[in-house]
């Protein structure tokens, strides 16, 4: 059939409206309970994720349904009308300047109706059903005040005429917009719907970004203003439990109510009889959330009286969802609980900001015709600015817990630090330490970073208006914490001219002293206002069960095996892999070496490495020392142990790391080896064969492929830092647990989550969503050990074929010295290779640092002289540090605070050009720059730079380009005539 006859049948046929009148009578058959009221939700936002059901968006429509609501999917006819409406746009911008536009466009508007007629007679078919589409230039006009049609791409400006055409129509209680990670259209239409809400307030509007929000937080918020699309219900139980006698049991004794909170860090519980406190306790539990429960609900039926099947219970939190039921406890949306609690203590509060272990929130009351509407916001992804990002920063720091409390805000200078990631405010305490400020001034800096991070992204634009309301644990204990959110609110206040009604900041800043109980004093207040048969206690017999077996039969069935099979398996491995580590140190039997040696440096970002070869290239010492931001400080402390051991008559003396460049002159340096050729050296030293190298370090990881000997290909991980030694050394910090003790914990497990590859702050997104299943720290370290070399190959190597690189792989690195990450290394490889040749190396630690002496050792095999300037030379050098404004990097907005450091040598040329001058006979070491960029000084130093390149480029022309110039100039007429 050609394609006008199909098109014509298509119209004209009953086919199609014959089978939606069947499927109409079939539908009519279901019987459903018209008296129950739901509120009616609808998706919008990127087409398949609004039409798909499972995984890709976190099953979000049955979820909605097993919440209590009537989902309304958008239909496809819509998006395709959508595409219609933008061929016909073009038409309309071109009318009169194209030609036959005018008419190309009234074609496409018959095109157009005839669509939009067959549409609606398949429509009557089916009982009126889907609801009748909208205009899509209705839609346009409603989105013009906030979203340019012309802005086309996703789905442009019909996302936000949607929701405005879904609220005037009143066509459903609640928009629920989904987009992909990082989608730009849709995070245009997410940000004009800022716009809208501030407009139309009472639209309630969740935008969730899949796989960029957590699933826990995702749903967590779209159940929260899903409550209030729900709202003349929860209005009339606020109600009862307001004006309501107490809740009695059926022998007449009062009832107890029981609020429990299980957080991401931990477990909040209050129990309350006749409206007074009778018991309350939060602890950690250490990602044994199930198991802290437990306890908690013995103790509460051994000191409180908690009786089973008399009393009440009530759940909330994130790690809530899989517990509640089995004690019989109802189940409610941690916001909604703290916002009831709020309204029911503080009704003149207008902004709350509570911060928790894992999460933030803030909730912005404001006052409507009937009463009062919430408008929360979350963090999504990243756990920057919560109570964990604040203790494992001041971990990294050593502040114990009592210190940390107490260390104040008002009258400390304040540094930059990262108030978004984690990972990056960790990157910038230490370099902060490193160029000597103080702890003190470190942690106010934090503290200013955690109320930017909420003023600044969780408050959208808007203003948090007095009285305002802290919660949450850091808020109530960290009083620099206290400090910072009066500061900078009171400074916004004054900013923006919010009126105070005469009252002082400090008045309009409230930090209750039941501050952690706020969530579990709200369960208590909506929880008396349910039905009696309602969240009644069942007893701990189902959560016994749970926790000895119930858990542990769900991870086998869910979750991958552990690590290793069994002791054979481990016995295995251990046999090929587990070496007494190698002695390399002073050691007061060994034989004093006679003549030169060759050593090698390696300037890390975290430590420094040092080696000592003989010129046979035999290791005959080894030794590190930690950074301490200053490099001359960590080189001279390197070098006092290589001289402590004996090792004085210097051959040769090369350097590797980001410390080669800074340090080649003033050590004297033969040679600066760039890192991946020291690395590929030293394995092809005791390697010769190899096929590929694997470094993985502190914060960085290197693949390096080779042929023939030679360095073929690399890669390197340019952005994240998720498949190194970082992110494990930092849960297994959080969990209390050694870093020597990773892999023996790792082990332990018999079986592990399946965490996702990619990104770090993701990756600590989906440890909180396991730690709420029930896995334990064992359990996650092994997961995390499981997914680095998928991080390595995968996300940082885009190493999709991993035969293709060879067989025999060489893994090196300080992060190779954990030895799960080891078998998890060899089992990936194994997995993709099956006979791969797994090789670690013997000195994974050392590596760069052997691969550069070996380079120092070939360049003296050629016969020349070392540059090296003596240990006595070294030990004495004369050096100035400069921390000040004017030494601040002004290369990109980070503004980096860096360290000039002026070594005294007697070669050196000075910097009479600089803005901070050094004269002849000084060389400047620039610490503390974050990037390579800011080892230019200024720009200045560009000039500089730049100069000798135009230099360099008159001296060594660019024939090919002088030809090209010349092969290709315009011909003038005088030169014709010449």
């Amino acid at each position: 059939m050609s394609p006008k006859k199909s098109v014509l049948w298509h119209l004209t046929t009953p086919y199609f409206a014959r089978a939606m009148r069947e499927v109409h009578r079939k539908f009519s058959a279901i019987e459903v309970d018209r008296l129950r009221v739901k509120p009616t939700v609808k998706i919008t936002g990127e087409f398949y994720l609004q039409t798909v059901e499972g995984d890709p968006n976190y099953n979000i429509h049955r979820w909605l349904e097993a919440e209590g609501a009537e989902v309304y999917p958008a239909a496809i006819t819509i998006w395709m009308e959508y595409l219609l409406r933008l061929g016909l746009q073009r038409f309309e911008d071109y009318s009169g300047i194209e030609k036959h536009a005018r008419l190309k466009l009234g074609l496409g508007r018959v095109a157009q109706g005839v669509y939009r007629l067959t549409v609606n007679r398949l429509r009557r078919a089916m009982g009126n059903l889907p609801h009748e589409s909208p205009s899509q230039f209705e839609l346009r006009r409603l989105a013009a005040p906030y979203f340019n049609s012309r802005l086309d791409g996703g789905e442009g400006d019909m996302l936000v005429g949607k929701t405005l055409w879904a609220y005037h129509k009143k066509k459903a209680h609640m928009i629920c917009e989904l987009s992909p990670y990082s989608c730009m259209p849709n995070t245009m239409s997410i940000g004009a719907m800022a716009g809208v809400i501030g407009k139309y307030p009472e639209i309630l509007y969740a935008p969730l970004e899949i796989k960029g929000d957590a699933e826990v937080h995702a749903l967590s918020r779209c159940q929260m203003i899903l409550t209030e699309a729900d709202s003349p219900r929860r209005h009339r139980r606020r109600h009862r439990s307001k004006a309501g006698p107490a809740c009695r049991q059926a022998d007449g004794k009062v009832m107890k109510l029981v609020g429990v909170d299980v957080g991401s860090t931990t477990v909040k519980a209050v129990v309350m009889e006749d409206g007074k406190v009778r018991w309350q306790d939060y602890q950690r539990h250490n990602t044994r959330q199930a198991e802290k429960v437990q306890e908690f609900l013995g103790r509460m039926e051994t000191e409180a009286g908690l009786t089973a099947g008399a009393d009440r219970v009530f759940f909330t939190g994130s790690g809530a969802g899989f517990i509640a039921p089995l004690v019989g406890a109802k189940l409610i949306q941690e916001v909604v609980a703290v916002a009831a609690c709020v309204e029911r203590q503080h009704p003149d509060v207008r902004f709350v900001s509570e911060i928790g272990g894992e999460d933030m929130k803030t909730i912005f009351f404001t006052a409507t015709g009937t009463g009062r509407s919430k408008q929360v916001y979350m963090q999504s992804a990243c756990s920057g600015g919560t109570g964990t990002f604040i203790e494992k920063t001041a971990r990294k720091l050593q502040v114990p817990g009592e210190r940390l409390a107490a260390m104040p805000y008002e009258g400390m200078s304040l540094h930059k630090v990262s108030s978004k990631c984690g990972i990056f405010a960790e990157t910038d305490a230490n370099t902060l330490v490193k160029t000597g400020v103080p702890v003190e001034e470190i942690i106010a800096s934090l503290f200013e970073a955690v109320v930017y991070q909420n003023l600044a992204t969780l408050t959208k634009g808007n203003t948090p208006a007095p009285e305002v309301l802290l919660l949450g644990g850091p808020n109530l204990f960290f009083k620099g914490l206290q400090e910072a959110w009066r500061h900078h609110l009171a400074k916004l206040w004054t900013q923006r001219k919010v009126d105070l009604g005469g009252r002082t900041p400090a008045e309009l800043i409230v930090v209750p002293s039941e501050a952690l109980y706020y969530a579990c004093l709200g369960c208590i207040e909506i929880g008396g206002g349910e039905k009696p048969e309602i969240g009644v206690y069942q007893g701990r017999d189902k959560l016994t069960w749970w926790v000895e077996t119930g858990q542990h039969e769900a991870k086998a069935k869910d979750g991958a095996r552990g690590l290793v099979a069994g002791p054979g398996d481990l016995a295995t491995f251990v046999g090929e892999y587990v070496k007494p580590a190698p002695t390399c140190g002073i050691d007061a039997s060994r034989v004093p070496h006679v003549g030169p040696v060759l050593l090698g440096c390696d300037f890390g970002s975290t430590t420094a490495k040092a080696v000592v070869l003989s010129e046979e290239r035999e290791l005959l010492f080894s030794c590190y020392a930690l950074s301490k931001g200053n490099p001359i400080e960590d080189a001279q402390a390197l070098f006092r142990q290589v001289r402590e051991a004996g090792f004085t008559d210097v051959g040769a003396l090369a350097l590797t790391g980001y410390g080669k460049d800074l340090l080649t002159d003033v050590l004297g340096a033969d040679l600066g080896v760039v890192e991946t050729v020291a690395h590929a050296t030293a394995a092809l030293h005791f390697y010769p064969d190899a096929d590929v190298i694997c470094d993985v370090g502190g914060t960085d990881v290197k693949i390096m492929i080779l042929r023939q000997g030679t360095v073929a290909d690399f890669r390197l991980n340019s952005q994240c830092s998720s498949g190194n030694g970082a992110f494990l050394q930092g849960v297994a910090e959080r969990y209390n647990i050694p870093l020597e003790a990773y892999a023996d914990r790792a082990f332990e497990a018999k079986a592990m989550p399946s965490l996702a590859m990619g990104c770090g702050v993701f990756l600590q997104s989906d440890i909180v969503n396991q730690q709420r299943k029930g896995w334990s720290a064992e359990e996650i370290m092994a997961a995390l050990a499981a997914v680095l070399p998928v991080n390595v190959w995968i996300y940082a190597g885009q190493l999709q074929n991993l035969k293709a690189a060879g067989r025999k792989f060489i893994l090196q690195g300080g992060t190779h010295r954990n030895m799960a990450v080891v078998k998890a290394q060899v089992d990936f490889i194994r997995g993709k290779v099956p006979d791969a040749e797994v090789v670690l190396h013997p000195y994974s630690g050392e590596a760069g640092a052997i691969g550069a002496a070996l380079c120092a050792g070939d360049r003296r095999a050629r016969g020349q002289a070392s540059r090296f300037r003596g240990f006595d030379t070294l030990a004495a050098l004369t050096y100035t540090s400069t921390t000040s404004a004017a030494t601040v990097c002004k290369w990109c907005p980070i503004n980096c605070t860096r360290t000039f450091i002026d070594v005294q040598l007697p070669d050196a040329k000075g910097r009479e050009w600089s803005k901070l001058p050094l004269a002849a006979g000084w060389e400047r070491v620039i610490s503390g720059n974050s990037c390579p960029k800011g080892l230019v000084e200024d720009v200045n130093e560009m000039r500089v730079v730049k100069a000798k390149l135009e230099e360099v480029k008159r001296e060594y022309p660019n024939v090919a380009e002088m030809v090209r110039k010349d092969a290709f100039r315009r011909v003038t007429a005088a030169a014709v005539a010449d």
